[in-house]
């Protein structure tokens, strides 16, 4: 049996992206300084552990039109929570397509929701242009962001340059008195795609907002924001079942926020940069696969000091935090009954994080037992539990459960 499985081992290295793959920005970020140093060890190996199912990204991403969510518990009052909705007028390019995009992503570190509502004239040979929207905002009107894009594209090659104003009605529209946008937010990107062989394709993206200055009197705090972020992934083409992959993603992230309350002002800023490496190896054999990933996590934040002027307020901000983490996930899915098809998993993860008062170096290894259930070729079910391997010898007391996750998805 294992030498069967040798012969069909398809091998891959990429870059696992559990960096907010943020848009856009959001105003939610305003609304408090992101703190990672209030994570503890176990927070990233959740999230591994509540992936889809590998075979579901192909079926969503060859789909007309899909949605899919997934949720799974962090702690006793929180979940990571993950959406994402697509629908596509055609599969074919026509002289004028619309399509639209909606992803909601809501986790111990970020509430992000970005839509594009996209409306394409093809008409121009190997380029097209674009008219960008995105009303994530709901009913109000200051939320929403208007943007263009023009591209170049020939069969699975493109290249695209494209632009966002974003609340680009913010400062037109009556808002609470002090409430206004000193520096409006703009976001400029570039996305590239090429083929390589028959199935293999390098990808490449590369996104920056503007510095933003937002004077919010009716909350009392100034916030100043800018981020930069890009990746690049290579995929080789298949040698018989035999592939290699590799992805580089870089995040920088700027804030500062100043509150004005009464005769003290409070300035609090956070710097932060974060990367991600991932190895991985998936064989197959008929109904089974067998699935290997190892992650490689570096993240530095910086917390400067706060100032104040007038009375003195106690700092409860760590002054840096510098967090290095290995993950290690095997998973094995294979079928059971016609509608049904086991997972078992076994993740480890080992994290040091340097910070003020004291470091922190844990490790951690979960079980994984789940079941993926087809309604039909266009409906799936995926139930997941996850135990702590380490707990299970501690019976006083006897605590091993991990966290559970329910994730759904829908493909026409």
């Amino acid at each position: 049996m294992l030498s069967s499985y040798l012969k069909s081992l398809v091998l891959s290295c990429g870059l696992c992206l559990a960096i907010s793959a943020q848009a856009r920005f959001y105003p939610r970020d305003a609304e408090e300084v992101d703190r990672e140093d209030l994570l503890d060890a176990s927070y990233f190996i959740d999230i591994m552990s509540y992936d889809y199912p590998t075979q579901w990204y192909a079926k969503f991403d060859q789909a007309q039109a899909g949605y899919r969510m997934q949720s799974g518990s962090l702690n006793p009052s929180r979940f990571y929570f993950l959406e994402d909705i697509k629908f596509d007028s055609s599969k074919t390019a026509n002289t004028v397509d619309f399509s639209f995009r909606q992803r909601r992503e809501e986790d111990l570190l970020m509430r992000n929701l970005t839509q594009e509502l996209r409306l394409q004239w093809n008409g121009l040979g190997n380029f097209y242009v674009a008219a960008l929207a995105d009303a994530s905002g709901g009913t109000y009107k200051k939320w929403d962001s208007l943007g263009a894009a023009v591209g170049v594209k020939q069969g699975p090659n493109f290249l695209e340059l494209y632009y966002w104003d974003v609340d680009v009605l913010y400062n037109s529209w009556e808002q609470s008195p002090g409430d206004y946008y000193s520096k409006a937010i703009n976001t400029l990107g570039a996305k590239l795609q090429t083929a390589l062989g028959p199935d293999g394709f390098l990808s490449a993206t590369y996104e920056v907002d503007s510095p933003l200055a937002w004077t919010r009197a009716s909350e009392g705090y100034f916030f100043g924001y800018q981020r930069e972020a890009e990746t690049v992934q290579i995929r080789s083409p298949h040698w018989g079942s035999f592939y290699l992959q590799a992805a580089f993603s870089n995040e920088l992230k700027k804030e500062r926020k100043l509150f004005f309350v009464d005769s003290y002002q409070k300035s609090l800023k956070r710097n932060a940069q974060s990367y991600e490496l991932s190895l991985g190896a998936d064989l197959y054999e008929m109904l089974h696969k067998l699935s290997l990933e190892l992650i490689l996590r570096k993240a530095d934040y910086s917390y400067l000091n706060p100032s104040f002027a007038g009375n003195h307020y106690p700092d409860v901000y760590s002054p840096s935090v510098k967090r290095n983490e290995i993950l290690l996930g095997y998973s094995l899915n294979h079928a059971a009954l016609a509608n049904l098809r086991l997972q078992w998993g076994l993740y480890h993860n080992y994290a040091a994080i340097k910070e003020q008062p004291s470091d922190i170096a844990e490790s951690h290894t979960k079980f994984q037992a789940a079941c993926e259930y087809s309604f039909s070729a266009t409906a799936f079910a995926f139930i997941n539990t996850t135990w702590y391997v380490e707990r299970l010898n501690h019976f006083h007391p006897f605590d091993p459960w991990g966290g559970g996750e329910l994730a759904f998805m829908f493909v026409l």
